[in-house]
């Protein structure tokens, strides 16, 4: 299966509707916002899309470069589509941007909990941090953990 990344237009808006139901449908049967915890981000973000060879959306990710790091969240990608190589395809994207913009890292946040880790260290990913969570929960009330992992370039 082939799979195209590049950035996301306007047109693309709709049709990632799908893919961020399947990843949020997903994530909060593992963990949710902790009540009374505001979501507020003045970050400005590139929004990435992962297309099929139909241009049928199926990944996407967010992404924004600070100082000499490229930090990627709200990855998500289509359930039919997991464990297909969307991220991979999204990741390499995302290294040839961190390399053109002189980026010495590429870092991102997950919630140990998901599963991701074990994702993102197949692409060279380490745990640089792990810490309980205090902005998110288990849909129960429990503890969950974010973990910080990065890539040196």
């Amino acid at each position: 299966m082939k799979i195209n990344v590049r950035e996301a237009v306007e047109r693309d808006l709709e049709n990632i509707l799908p893919v961020n139901a399947s990843a949020r449908e997903t994530l909060r049967k593992v963990y949710v916002r902790t009540e009374g915890v505001a979501q507020i981000s003045n970050e400005a973000s590139v929004l990435l899309v992962a297309l099929t060879e139909d241009r049928k959306i199926v990944g996407r990710c967010e992404y924004s470069i600070r100082d000499k790091d490229i930090y990627f969240s709200s990855l998500g990608v289509l359930e039919e589509f997991r464990g297909r190589g969307v991220f991979r395809k999204i990741f390499l994207y995302l290294e040839a941007i961190a390399q053109e913009n002189g980026c010495c890292s590429i870092l991102c946040e997950t919630i140990a909990e998901t599963g991701n880790e074990l994702v993102f260290s197949k692409v060279g990913m380490i745990v640089l941090g792990r810490s309980a969570s205090a902005k998110y929960c288990s849909p129960n009330g429990g503890v969950v953990h974010q973990v910080l992992m990065g890539k040196k370039l």
